[in-house]
């Protein structure tokens, strides 16, 4: 690390003050863009817990291990995927605010605004994209492993949550819905075919 020039410090600097503005709003994200029906469950308890480990760890990695121009350029590209995704789920929900993961409250509204006219669940996207970034600057054990234990929580969560739009009276929107809009990217195969239906 003691010879790694400055565009690798350079970039390596870009790359934390990303990922740490992208986890600072995804804490403050949790007190004020979603609601707690139930309070908070106590699988979201752990889930936030391990979110906390895997900032300290990430953070601790930027400082501490070298990163490549490459790795480095990667990172930075994928940590303003997150910002720009996050951005986009929190207008998206200004209206009709989330409640928390594993709430067990039953879904009044469907929504389709903005991102999520192509996105079931862009929240969980920007957070996995956060901590890929820091996997791939670091390429450390410890940032994959971490990340592998968030999206194993991301998957369950939205498991969970679509389990709760099928059990609800939004059942039949929900289906039609999932036709258009994938898990957590676009389903590129229904806007081909919306785009083809679309020609004259």
């Amino acid at each position: 690390m003691k010879n790694q020039s400055t565009w690798e410090w350079g970039i390596r600097l870009l790359a934390l003050a990303l990922f740490s503005w992208n986890a600072l709003q995804f804490t403050r994200a949790l007190r004020s863009n979603f609601s707690r029906p139930e309070g908070v469950p106590p699988l979201m308890r752990l889930l936030a817990i391990c979110g906390l480990m895997t900032i300290a760890v990430d953070v601790y990695l930027f400082i501490t291990q070298s990163i490549t121009v490459l790795g480095g350029l990667l990172a930075v590209g994928l940590l303003l995927a997150s910002w720009r995704v996050f951005g986009d789920a929190v207008r998206a929900t200004q209206t009709h605010r989330l409640s928390l993961a594993f709430s067990q409250d039953a879904p009044a509204h469907l929504n389709r605004e903005g991102i999520y006219a192509r996105i079931r669940h862009p929240f969980y996207l920007a957070y996995t994209l956060n901590w890929l970034g820091a996997g791939i600057a670091t390429w450390h054990w410890a940032a994959i492993t971490m990340l592998g234990v968030m999206v194993l929580f991301y998957l369950l969560a939205a498991v969970r949550e679509e389990q709760k739009f099928l059990n609800s009276p939004l059942v039949a929107d929900y289906r039609r819905y999932r036709e258009t809009a994938g898990m957590f990217l676009p389903n590129f195969l229904a806007i081909t075919k919306t785009n083809q239906n679309k020609k004259p």
